[in-house]
């Protein structure tokens, strides 16, 4: 395909071309198939006891669908953890007047961007936000990403060791890391880099404790909210191969465009019934419950900032 003329195929153009067609096509195959999105765990540390009123306040996910959420828990620091009830509609301004308020959280309401909890924690804990995360932006492989290949205890904390660092990976930064293999399932979801040190090192806030159900020596460290991978069903890549290259022979009026388009329905529609738990066709289906296709706040992997 041409890079220059009048249609941009340059290969970011086509990156975000396919990133479109995974989130409005085929992650909704998946969405309604298997009952929901892919889905993660939020955990946000409440910062010390030492705390002001804007404690209270905590910035959604930025990859949250449609900035929803399913729910919110109050996790005190010995373990205990409880839902918090969504404030009454409409009685916001009667309770946010009441800044200095204090006590073991009950209540939360979703503003622009925020989630605002009621009253401000006296003690140390952690809200838990659950929330149905969509597929990353892609991006080519070195591009806001490298391979990791070393990860040691540094003191609790995780201290990584990558092939290269790139320009984007600062201390303050989100990234996740990835697995090396299909399906390239996120193993740890937003962690925040504390301290960037030299030669290609970094200290997450993540605990060293999240690595060692796996060895993460050549996984893939990514900036939060890209991914050099598609992350989906196998059986979802021949639809979506023939709806990306719909959209791009489309705009240069190539008459296989809607044959290809056509195709792709198609076979979305079978893939939508193989995936389908239970259909009247069919006996039911077993599916590993915590399968991140799956939806459901019991059912949930895990993002943890410290």
């Amino acid at each position: 395909m041409p890079s220059t003329g009048t249609v941009d195929y340059t290969s970011a153009r086509v990156l975000r071309l396919a990133t479109d067609a995974i989130r409005n096509f085929a992650e909704h195959t998946v969405a309604q198939a298997r009952e929901g999105r892919l889905a993660t765990t939020l955990l946000r540390a409440a910062p010390s006891a030492a705390r002001d009123v804007y404690d209270r306040d905590f910035e959604l996910p930025p990859l949250s669908v449609g900035d929803a959420i399913d729910g919110v828990d109050w996790v005190e620091a010995g373990g205990n953890s409880w839902p918090l009830t969504p404030f009454p509609e409409g009685m916001e301004s009667t309770y946010f007047s009441r800044p200095d308020a204090r006590g073991q959280p009950t209540m939360y309401a979703l503003l622009d961007g925020i989630v605002r909890i009621f009253p401000t924690p006296e003690g140390a804990g952690t809200v838990r936000i659950h929330y149905q995360r969509t597929h990353g932006d892609l991006v080519a492989l070195g591009t806001d990403n490298a391979t990791v290949n070393a990860v040691v205890d540094n003191g609790g904390a995780a201290r990584v060791t990558l092939s290269a660092t790139p320009a984007s990976f600062v201390a303050g930064a989100w990234i996740d890391i990835l697995g090396a293999y299909f399906p390239y399932r996120t193993k740890i979801h937003g962690a925040v880099i504390a301290t960037a040190h030299g030669a290609n090192q970094f200290t997450l806030s993540t605990s060293y404790t999240d690595f060692v159900n796996w060895s993460a020596i050549s996984d893939t460290a990514v900036l939060y909210g890209k991914t050099p991978f598609v992350s989906l069903p196998l059986a979802m890549r021949r639809p979506l191969v023939e709806y990306i290259a719909s959209i791009i022979l489309g705009q240069v009026g190539d008459p296989s465009s809607a044959a290809k388009e056509a195709r792709a329905e198609r076979g979305n529609a079978r893939v939508k019934d193989m995936l389908q738990p239970r259909t009247k066709a069919q006996p039911p289906k077993a599916f590993n419950p915590h399968s991140i296709f799956r939806s459901g706040s019991r059912r949930m992997r895990r993002w943890s900032e410290d």
